[in-house]
């Protein structure tokens, strides 16, 4: 597996939760619409692969993850050199205010890798009538073995085959809240896990990663998934 280039865009203005999906069309119309990695649209249907542009909301401030090829599609937007946005009819400066380009090797590993992960989609309307049914343990099982498969498709999208059996854990009771995805009431999970792999922090993992559902890091220290998710949110 090659190296995965990643350019972290952090902006200077802040945002609210509410206000991201909105950044996310500002920028793609000044990006413009040709340029598929900002939207995963074809003109003949959706794109179905890992998004490799993805929208994050980071201490407040809208933040743009670029993946392996979204590097390089990325620079249209700077070269539209706009200055403002429109925000849901309020104007918005585009003021930089980080830049990291990194390198990341991706690899299986013989001992855990930890995350958490943030306001993840785990469950479909199929999986969410199964999940109601289920005890707590059979619960448990059940998203661990949907995120087992986030992570096999996040590693599918950048041409990574696991040449070992996947092995996750979900290492903290999972806590949920209500959010609203493309017009759908759904459940978003806040929790912690650990698996033989290692992942790139902020990556995506699950659906809605393009706009920042399911946001991943590693974990250092001792913070609660309490204050993980209100981190998050701040």
């Amino acid at each position: 597996m090659d190296e995965v280039r990643i350019l972290q865009i952090t902006f200077g203005e802040p945002v609210s939760a509410k206000e991201l999906p909105a950044f996310r069309g500002a920028v793609i119309e000044a990006a413009g619409r040709g340029n598929v990695l900002f939207h995963n649209h074809q003109q003949n249907g959706f794109r179905y692969g890992y998004p490799l542009i993805q929208y994050k909301r980071i201490g407040g401030k809208p933040s743009l993850m670029c993946i392996n090829d979204g590097v390089e599609e990325v620079y249209e937007f700077f070269r539209n050199k706009k200055r403002k946005l429109q925000l849901n009819g309020r104007p918005y400066e585009v003021r930089i205010e980080d830049v990291h380009l990194n390198s990341f090797l991706p690899a299986q590993t013989d001992d855990w890798q930890s995350y958490s992960i943030m306001n993840w989609l785990a469950l479909n309307q199929a999986n969410y009538e199964d999940y109601t049914r289920k005890s707590e343990l059979d619960r448990l099982e059940l998203l661990q073995n949907i995120l087992a498969g986030n992570i096999k498709a996040f590693a599918k999208g950048l041409g990574w085959w696991l040449d070992q059996p996947l092995e996750v854990e979900i290492t903290a009771p999972p806590e949920w809240s209500n959010t609203t995805f493309k017009n759908k009431r759904m459940l978003q999970f806040h929790t912690r896990f650990r698996c033989n792999v290692k992942l790139p922090n902020f990556t995506g993992l699950g659906k809605g990663v393009s706009l920042g559902y399911g946001t991943i890091k590693q974990l250092k220290g001792k913070q609660t998934v309490r204050q993980e998710k209100e981190a998050a949110h701040t």
